[in-house]
C-alpha cells in the first residue's frame, strides 16, 4: 500500500541531508528550512514504514526506513 501526498504538511518529516547535514544538531532556522514531508509512504519490512522524500529547496531525493513505524504513519505493519 502506497500513499501519495499532495500537500506539504508537517507529517512524517525528515531534514534534507544536503541542506541540513547536521540534522537535529543544526540551529532552528536551518532545520525549519530543510524540513521535508514525504511524497510517498509504503509499508516496509517488519514494523517500519518506507518514506520517500524530495527536498523542495535543492531537489535532493532520499528514502528512510528507520525513522517512522508503520503504525505511526497509519499503515499496517508487515
Amino acid at each position: 500500500m502506497t500513499t501519495t501526498m499532495t500537500t506539504a504538511d508537517r507529517w512524517a518529516v525528515d531534514y534534507c541531508p544536503q541542506c541540513c547535514p547536521a540534522g537535529d544538531k543544526a540551529d532552528r532556522s536551518v532545520r525549519l528550512a530543510a524540513m521535508t514531508a514525504p511524497y510517498a509512504v509504503t509499508a516496509g519490512r517488519g514494523r517500519w514504514a518506507l518514506c520517500k522524500y524530495r527536498c523542495a529547496s535543492c531537489g535532493h531525493t532520499w528514502q528512510r526506513a528507520d525513522l517512522w513505524t508503520a503504525k505511526m504513519v497509519g499503515l499496517p505493519a508487515a
